[in-house]
């Protein structure tokens, strides 16, 4: 603390601290901003994988507008056009595991809720998806006490929280497609509507996150959030409409991190493992993050923080899928994907931490031969090859800070008052009350 004090005497005396740095012999702070588009750059088009550290740290842009970065252990994976190609599946029941449940008595907690969806492990995930791309878990799932005692670890059997469907043509869509839930939510939903903990203390929202298309240049991406913890019209008549255009979609669900309106969750303090998933209209990129593990609690991100790398990215949209011991990801090492950052040396995948998977980079906490926490919900990102954007990747930093109107619509929107909304197609009110409490320490 001493040593600070002192440097922060000395730069008071001087222009800056820029200016004494090269007397004093101190290097200048990596410029996130600039080692960011530089990675992206150097991708020549391709998908790109950025690991963020020390020597590499990611962007952040606060609520306030104030740039600022983060060296903590953050992988960001970036899809340029993603509006053009980008498909995607959902672990559904059908890939197996689906009897175990089924067939246990046990499976289901005290109000009658079924646990009918098996749980997964990275690898098992990975491999049940057919290796895809990318693989990343998503939404937070019911962990509350089961019948006779048994826990969801003991069944191995629980449920999605929230939106879970996938009408790719899998196998498991008739199944889903029966619409019969004892809670009445109806086919788009595995499991309740809402989130909540162990305990029950309470219900919260979720926000549904849709990625439709089937990589033909008719992909959307959007982003809806319920106004309440057992009311989603917006959601359910957006992926009604879909499925009558014949569309085929994936949508899940999360905490709302970013979206047009500003109807965001409240944020929760603890610093822990994180997944989430966003995306920007502007720049038609799609971003995934992993940061941290439960290897290491302090290598994590706040939940504002997380949402202030996605604004610092240039998204306008995003959301937190299920964290802590379930943040899990994993990119197929011959998907194409270009490499950068903290420990890459041109490009090339690094270690990551199953090293048994030949094929696979995995984040930290999985295990060497990608076992991890076994979850309900995975999703899986591109065939094993992803095809690079001809074009080339856009600059990565946007010249128009998230938030600002742009041109078009969005910016007559802005001038009559209206929330700037870039993507579109959504129409989430600006003023939903906020009702989601529940931490990550609370669910999973």
């Amino acid at each position: 603390m001493r040593i600070r004090f002192r440097r922060f005497l000395v730069c008071l005396a001087v222009a800056s601290c820029a200016a004494m740095s090269p007397a004093l012999g101190l290097a200048a702070p990596p410029d996130a901003r600039a080692l960011f588009a530089e990675a992206l750059d150097a991708a020549g088009g391709h998908v790109v994988a950025y690991q963020a550290g020390t020597d590499y740290p990611a962007p952040m842009q606060s609520v306030s507008l104030e740039w600022y970065s983060t060296q903590r252990d953050v992988r960001i994976v970036v899809i340029p056009n993603a509006s053009q190609s980008i498909t995607g599946r959902l672990l559904l029941d059908a890939h197996g595991g689906a009897a175990r449940c089924a067939d246990n008595p046990n499976a289901r907690t005290a109000d009658g809720t079924p646990q009918q969806s098996a749980l997964f492990s990275a690898r098992e995930a990975w491999e049940a998806l057919e290796r895809p791309a990318i693989l990343i878990n998503t939404n937070f799932f019911d962990v509350r006490p089961q019948l006779g005692g048994y826990g969801w670890r003991d069944t191995n059997c629980s449920t999605p929280f929230g939106v879970y469907y996938d009408n790719y043509g899998d196998p498991g869509r008739e199944r889903l497609s029966e619409g019969v839930r004892s809670d009445g939510t109806g086919r788009f939903y595995q499991g309740p509507m809402g989130l909540t903990g162990e305990l029950e203390n309470g219900w919260g929202r979720l926000a549904t996150f849709i990625i439709s298309g089937d990589g033909t240049g008719e992909s959307t991406i959007d982003m809806l959030v319920a106004p309440r913890p057992f009311e989603n019209p917006a959601a359910e008549q957006r992926l009604d409409e879909l499925e009558e255009q014949g569309r085929a979609f994936v949508a899940f669900a999360g905490l709302s991190l970013l979206h047009p309106s500003g109807d965001v969750d409240i944020p929760d303090d603890a610093r822990t493992g994180r997944s989430a998933i966003g995306y920007s209209p502007k720049y038609d990129r799609l971003y995934l993050v992993q940061a941290g593990s439960n290897m290491d609690a302090e290598s994590g991100l706040t939940q504002a923080e997380l949402g202030d790398l996605f604004r610092g990215l240039g998204a306008t949209m995003a959301v937190q899928l299920d964290s802590g011991g379930s943040s899990a990801l994993v990119v197929h090492r011959g998907s194409g994907v270009h490499w950068a950052g903290q420990g890459v040396a041109d490009g090339v995948a690094p270690a990551g931490a199953c090293p048994e998977l030949a094929e696979a980079v995995c984040s930290p906490g999985i295990s060497p031969d990608g076992e991890s926490r076994s979850v309900p919900a995975w999703l899986g990102i591109g065939s094993p090859v992803f095809t690079p954007d001809p074009e080339g990747v856009p600059e990565a930093v946007p010249d128009n800070l998230p938030g600002e109107p742009t041109s078009g619509a969005a910016a007559d929107d802005a001038e009559n008052g209206a929330a700037e909304n870039p993507a579109g197609d959504l129409t989430i009110d600006a003023n939903h009350t906020i009702l989601s409490d529940v931490s990550v320490d609370d669910a999973h």
